[in-house]
């Protein structure tokens, strides 16, 4: 059998993946005993206005499985995952783990993993966005195939623009430039941006601000920005556009390169894969010394998952019949900036195993 306590380890790992906006919007729940475990979206902190048909909670929630299955495998645990056990997009219950040990036949207790169980901890732990700029040129034993290799196990893909393909990399640029210009414009997606930004020093969820890295002017201009009146105003000349460069096409011009996890649909199960696609390349890019910083609009308004009103709703849908044509037959999940920066970026908090819980 598998003690509790280290199916606690295995959680923990867990709740360390990535979600949008540092939200973590999903709970647990032993089922019967600590052998089995439920996941599930947490309402509290999902249903957002981005968050349609839960594709937030989805990735999060894969990319959290992703977490949990590499750090149970160091400890020789076995996981039975078994996705949407109620049924698909159900999300009062995505997905139901089983914890095996490789001995259960005969009784025996799993022991805490060794010197590589820690040692993956340690990385899954370090693993955070670096919002920093510019980034520098991409380490000179990158190698490709082995991020593409991680995310082909998860059924998803990872499109890669580096320094010799400009012209694409370029296109990336305009459509998350595009994309972010329109988070600004309307009020649902302005109120919960700033939900999400944590203006106290310490916050165990949501964006600190020292993690923007702002000058002086950016911090005045955010807390000047907290009123959508007064943004709304402003964008009358321009000001969402202006935000959309310097926040996500400067750096990613300055980037030498930018990476696409695509999936093959939006549907639950699908977003689930692309969640574990996104950390499992995030992982082997941070193990290759590259930094990462993720844009998640790029999915968001090319998806079906809203429809901004008026004019803006109409420059959503020419983004999102370009995007689409862009790639094909996949669908465009996140985008990575990538590059090689020094030193360690400002990370963001996390709560406590116990606040998973529901009850």
């Amino acid at each position: 059998m598998v003690e509790k306590q280290l199916v606690d380890v295995i959680l923990e790992a867990g709740i360390l993946a990535p979600s949008a906006d540092n939200s973590s919007p999903f709970l647990f729940d032993y089922v019967k005993d600590a052998s089995r475990v439920s996941i599930f979206r947490d309402p509290e902190r999902s249903g957002g206005f981005s968050d349609g048909k839960g594709y937030l909670v989805y990735t999060a929630i894969g990319a959290a499985i992703e977490n949990m299955s590499r750090q149970a495998e160091s400890m020789g645990v076995r996981l039975e995952i078994s996705l949407f056990p109620k049924g698909e997009g159900k999300a009062d219950s995505v997905a139901e783990i089983l914890f095996v040990s490789p001995g259960d036949d005969e009784g025996s207790v799993v022991a805490p993993g060794g010197a590589a169980s820690v040692k993956l901890l340690d990385s899954l732990k370090k693993r955070c966005t670096d919002r920093r700029f510019p980034y520098g040129k991409m380490p000179a034993s990158f190698d490709l195939t082995r991020v593409q290799s991680a995310v082909d196990k998860t059924g998803c893909g990872f499109r890669y623009f580096g320094p010799n393909q400009s012209s694409e990399k370029n296109q990336m640029v305009r459509f998350v430039q595009s994309a972010e210009a329109l988070r600004f414009t309307d009020p649902g997606i302005h109120a919960e941006l700033f939900s999400s930004l944590s203006f106290s020093k310490e916050s165990e969820e949501g964006i600190p601000l020292p993690a923007l890295y702002l000058d002086p002017m950016g911090k005045l201009l955010i807390y000047a920005i907290r009123s959508w009146s007064f943004l709304n105003g402003m964008n009358r000349v321009g000001l969402n556009k202006a935000l959309a460069f310097f926040g996500a096409g400067l750096p990613l011009r300055l980037s030498p390169a930018v990476g696409v996890i695509t999936a093959p649909s939006l549907s639950p199960r699908d977003l689930v894969a692309a969640g574990r696609a996104l950390q499992s390349a995030w992982l082997e890019l941070n193990a290759q010394g590259v930094s990462v910083h993720p844009y998640a609009s790029i999915g968001v308004m090319s998806g079906d998952f809203f429809q901004l009103p008026g004019r803006f709703g109409a420059l959503q849908s020419k983004f999102k019949d370009a995007a689409l044509s862009f790639f094909a037959q996949d669908r465009p999940i996140i985008l990575f900036r990538l590059g090689d920066k020094k030193g360690d970026p400002v990370k963001s908090g996390r709560r406590k195993l116990s606040s998973f819980f529901s009850s």
